[in-house]
């Protein structure tokens, strides 16, 4: 079959379709709909960086290290006000806030989720009180963006500098106390082995 045969079958969009004029509602599954994803720059190696694109609702929150995700709230592509949908969709932003990440529209300083984390997401200093957000992060977001980059930053530097800190003696040690550790823990085993199949040869000679 020639590219131009093959093009007809192909889709670079969701659309749901009627499969025999049923309720079932499905798709038709390419590279692009499973898969897809958009060209947001360049790096400064001159590569193309990629975002992934959920095919699902989603909406984006900013991680504990700072950065931006995109996080699907539902489990399948649609937006119907099923009961069911929007309960995952509760669930899902809840366990989410809880564990630190904050909606990008919203102000960090905001008191909507008290009832989740107990006040605001982040504690203002003296004076700040929250604003109404902004697509893209509003500046007391972005701020905490910054924060929590330098954060994360200084730590990945203390593991590393920790590690390259660490003498050959002590690696060399370190490899010899696991290697007796899995030896000790093989001739555990090795031993409870013999013993069980002792016992059931004892066993099979005391029924002959």
């Amino acid at each position: 079959m020639s590219d131009d045969d093959k093009s007809q079958f192909l889709r670079t969009t969701l659309v749901p379709e009627r499969i025999g004029g049923g309720k079932t509602e499905t798709y038709q599954l390419t590279a692009d709909s499973v898969h897809p994803t958009k060209v947001v720059g360049r790096d400064e190696y001159g590569q193309v960086i990629e975002e992934t694109i959920p095919i699902c609702k989603h909406r984006e929150f900013v991680t504990r290290s700072g950065c931006i995700n995109n996080v699907p709230i539902r489990t399948a592509p649609g937006n119907a006000p099923d009961h069911e949908a929007l309960q995952i969709e509760q669930y899902t932003i809840a366990r989410v806030i809880r564990n630190g990440f904050l909606p990008v529209d919203e102000c960090p300083f905001t008191l909507d989720y008290r009832t989740i984390v107990g006040g605001p997401l982040v504690k203002p200093k003296a004076g700040e009180v929250a604003c109404e957000g902004k697509v893209g992060g509003c500046e007391h977001l972005h701020r905490v963006m910054a924060m929590r980059r330098e954060r994360s930053l200084a730590q990945w530097r203390a593991e590393e500098d920790k590690a390259a800190r660490m003498k050959s003696e002590e690696i060399a040690n370190l490899a010899t106390a696991v290697g007796q550790a899995i030896a000790a823990n093989q001739s555990g085993a090795i031993a409870d082995l013999k013993a069980a199949r002792k016992g059931a040869r004892d066993t099979r000679s005391s029924e002959e």
